[in-house]
């Protein structure tokens, strides 16, 4: 079994797999297709325990948000964090605590924390 929020995060990030990746990767989603599949590992989506589930759509829009947070940052400057959130929130239409929110959950993925 494998964890596909990795390659949810690397396909938002609009990244395109090639082909060769794209056949194994779909063997790894399903490798009862190809009875001479040689995939190591499977990829399985399975709800991890009951109560609060963690939501795919969530994940990808955080990593979209952080994504502009961190391009519009780049574009001010230093110190310009505050701004950057007020830019994002109000270009998306969201709140301003959602966008903190969804950079900080995103940083730390992204910063390996």
């Amino acid at each position: 079994m494998g964890d596909t929020r990795a390659l949810a995060a690397w396909l938002a990030a609009g990244d395109v797999p090639s082909q060769a990746v794209l056949n194994h990767v779909a063997k790894m989603l399903a490798p009862e297709l190809d009875p001479n599949c040689d995939a190591s590992f499977s990829l399985e989506a399975k709800s991890r325990r009951k109560g609060a589930q963690r939501r795919p759509d969530k994940t990808v829009r955080d990593w979209l948000l952080y994504q502009n947070v961190a391009r519009v940052m780049d574009d001010i400057g230093p110190g310009g964090y505050d701004s950057a959130i007020q830019a994002v929130a109000t270009t998306a239409g969201i709140s301003k605590e959602t966008v903190k929110k969804a950079y900080a959950s995103i940083s730390k993925i992204a910063k390996g924390k």
